[in-house]
């Protein structure tokens, strides 16, 4: 588990990142959840999911899932330039 810190303010985007054995991918983005406060319509939520193997061979993975995979990357790897990542 890494921590993001941020002078200021936090790290409040949730993403979710799955790969398996054969490398397929799926990135999911937003606040979608699945406490009481969601499922009664007390909170407002939403989400999107992009799965890799659906837009194979386009250009739309190209341009909407692997930007996330990237942006990832970079901050787990404390490249970010508006982060610190702490172990």
């Amino acid at each position: 588990m890494r921590l993001d810190l941020r002078e200021g303010g936090m790290h409040h985007e949730k993403r979710r990142i799955a790969d398996d054995h054969v490398g397929m991918t799926l990135v999911a983005m937003g606040s979608d959840n699945v406490s009481s406060s969601a499922l009664s319509g007390v909170n407002k939520e939403s989400g999107t999911q992009i799965a890799s193997w659906e837009y194979a061979g386009t250009n739309y993975w190209k341009s909407h899932g692997s930007p996330y995979l990237d942006d990832f990357e970079s901050m787990w790897e404390n490249h970010a330039s508006d982060s610190i990542i702490e172990i």
